[in-house]
């Protein structure tokens, strides 16, 4: 995703204001890495320009690069 290979299908924002961005085909943990969300926001405005004002315990998802975002609620387990 950082590579610009794969595009970001699932933004997270937890209860405690913390983000997850994912590209939402894999879920092994050797192709997860940690940045801080600023960098994400500057690296892929028209992306994420929708998302900034995220609140806290929503995500928002998208089926391709290009759709609209979806954005729901979002409960912890």
């Amino acid at each position: 995703m950082l590579d610009g290979s794969q595009p970001l299908r699932l933004v997270m924002r937890y209860a405690d204001g913390g983000w997850a961005f994912l590209c939402n085909t894999t879920a092994h943990i050797d192709d997860l890495v940690s940045v801080h969300a600023h960098h994400l926001f500057d690296e892929f405005p028209r992306d994420l320009a929708a998302l900034g004002p995220l609140p806290p315990g929503h995500l928002a998802v998208r089926d391709q690069p290009g759709s609209p975002w979806r954005i729901e609620p979002y409960v912890e387990e």
